[in-house]
């Protein structure tokens, strides 16, 4: 009788998880309670129920992991992808040099229009510029931050998860 009610129970929680229809499970459930012998050798075993559950367990881990990987997708205006180690670096150095070049040109201007006597607020105008470029490196610095931290992050979520569906596996492989 205790096998049975944990069969009940195995079989509610596949229900529950949507691993059984609401047929399917009422066809499980009949088979367990009918008691005569015909019925109840096709009927499910905890076996079978336990295989069904890891099964079912592996295919939810396989969804988490798809959904959880989009969180590490770079977007651009070309689509999106999985970050690799280095791209950080990459568009981080080529928006901090494009900020480099801005700052030295609008430095050499501004110090040029000095020189020739720009008049008051013009003169003010004419500095802000530089400033852009310093906002160009920053932005570029830690853009590229930013990146080889999903890049990192993202190898480690999909280690974790590989390690957690090789187990599920070897689990799934010896009930059978």
């Amino acid at each position: 009788m205790p096998d049975l009610v944990e069969q009940l129970r195995q079989l509610s929680e596949l229900h529950t998880n949507g691993s059984l229809s609401d047929s399917e499970f009422e066809r499980a459930k009949e088979r367990l309670l009918s008691g005569n012998g015909a019925v109840e050798n096709s009927a499910p075993s905890s076996a079978s129920i336990s295989l069904l559950a890891l099964q079912n367990e592996l295919a939810a881990l396989d969804r988490q992991w798809s959904l959880e990987r989009d969180n590490y997708r770079v977007r651009s205006r070309y689509g999106s992808s999985i970050p690799k180690q280095g791209d950080g670096q990459k568009a981080g150095t080529v928006i901090a040099i494009f900020g480099g070049v801005w700052t030295i040109g609008a430095l050499t201007m501004a110090i040029a229009a000095t020189k020739d006597g720009v008049p008051g607020p013009m003169a003010l105008f004419i500095w802000i510029f530089p400033v852009f470029g310093v906002f160009f490196i920053v932005t570029g610095l830690s853009q590229g931050a930013e990146m080889n931290r999903k890049a990192d992050s993202y190898q480690i979520a999909e280690a974790t998860y590989k390690t957690k569906r090789a187990a599920l596996e070897a689990r799934i492989l010896a009930h059978l």
